[in-house]
């Protein structure tokens, strides 16, 4: 009955301890977390900085320059639950494109507001980010097909345009919500996949 009573008790003693290393695992992995939201909301702002200069770049530029983008901030989607484009379709979506970019209008000045941004975990080394980005493109003719490289894996929908003070271009204006999943790599939080819902701005 001793040795019984020795084997539970070790047993329990074992369980206990299990249970204190993961309850120590969780609330480290929530504290680099926590730590690290700041660093992931730096990221996001620098690429849409890069975002708004690829697009402000000469028609001729914008492949070249989106290419460049996807190679500074982009990786491979981990695990198979993405819903969004990938660096790959991103990439095809640039090839189709590039034959006729070109011939783009030129953007000849970008606003942009970064807002409510969200950031949660997303499995031991990635993060959920959900945000408003909100653009007003003023462009040398109305293109309602035009995408916004960088942020867009297919043409784009524009409802209309509006004459801009000058006269002589347009404004389009229009509102994104933004899901993001960032993934650590080599201490950089790099874009696994996106996905952005536009709807015209008011």
């Amino acid at each position: 009955m001793k040795k019984f009573l020795k084997h539970v008790n070790r047993g329990i003693i074992l369980a206990f301890l299990a249970v204190l290393c993961v309850a120590g695992y969780v609330v480290f992995d929530n504290a680099r977390f926590k730590s690290a939201k700041p660093e992931i909301e730096q990221a996001v702002q620098q690429y849409m900085e890069e975002v708004r200069s690829v697009n402000l770049a000469a028609p001729g530029e914008r492949i070249a320059k989106t290419r460049e983008l996807l190679e500074k901030y982009w990786t491979k989607p981990q695990g198979n639950g993405y819903y969004g484009y990938t660096k790959t379709d991103m990439q095809d979506y640039l090839a189709y494109r590039e034959s006729y970019a070109s011939g783009d209008p030129t953007v000849t000045d970008y606003t942009d507001v970064l807002k409510d941004v969200s950031i949660s975990q997303n499995g031991p080394h990635g993060a959920k980010v959900v945000a408003q980005y909100s653009v007003s493109l003023e462009m040398s003719r109305e293109d309602l097909i035009y995408p916004v490289y960088g942020l867009s894996a297919w043409d784009g929908s524009f409802l209309s345009s509006r004459p801009a003070d000058n006269g002589t271009d347009v404004v389009q204006s229009f509102d994104y919500q933004v899901q993001i999943s960032m993934y650590q790599e080599d201490g950089q939080w790099k874009i696994g996949d996106m996905y952005a819902y536009m709807s015209e701005g008011a």
